[in-house]
């Protein structure tokens, strides 16, 4: 928590890689609803459960985070 706010991951996509490089580290993006609450032992933690998921040996893995769209009501 940061000034009584809690972080809320709503959900994470990854990203689709550039056709123009040969190699690009996998690049997940994370929905929150504030993206300065993530810390840096949390980023570590979901980077270590990607890739007990999905290794990626030799890779870096790039988390984006995002701040979730409001919904517009017509």
């Amino acid at each position: 928590m940061v000034s009584g706010r809690r972080l809320k991951l709503f959900y994470a996509a990854q990203a689709g890689g550039n056709p123009k490089t040969a190699v690009e580290p996998p690049e997940f993006v994370l929905f929150v609803n504030e993206p300065r609450l993530l810390s840096e032992t949390y980023r570590r933690y979901l980077e270590a459960r990607i890739r007990k998921a999905q290794p990626y040996p030799g890779l870096p893995l790039l988390l984006t985070c995002r701040p979730r769209q409001k919904k517009r009501r017509n």
